[in-house]
């Protein structure tokens, strides 16, 4: 768990006013701290997806799916 990085069920779920933004999705290793200070650098913000590690590409759909859910687009 990334220094600062929040899980998505530490806040109660709720439409947000969010017109756009920008999905990182890191290699199953993990980021390299230099990747996680560029992280910093442009603003992102870590939101972790649980405990659990996923593969790469199940991450993609499972992330795009609880950002759907968080911005209100699913019931």
């Amino acid at each position: 768990r990334a220094a600062g990085a929040r899980s998505g069920a530490d806040e109660p779920a709720r439409p947000l006013p969010v017109e756009r933004g920008r999905l990182l999705i890191g290699p199953e290793g993990g980021l390299s701290a230099d990747e996680i200070a560029m992280t910093a650098r442009y603003q992102f913000t870590d939101i972790l997806l649980g405990p659990r590690v996923l593969r790469t590409e199940t991450t993609a759909l499972t992330a795009i799916t609880a950002l759907q859910v968080r911005f209100g687009d699913l019931g």
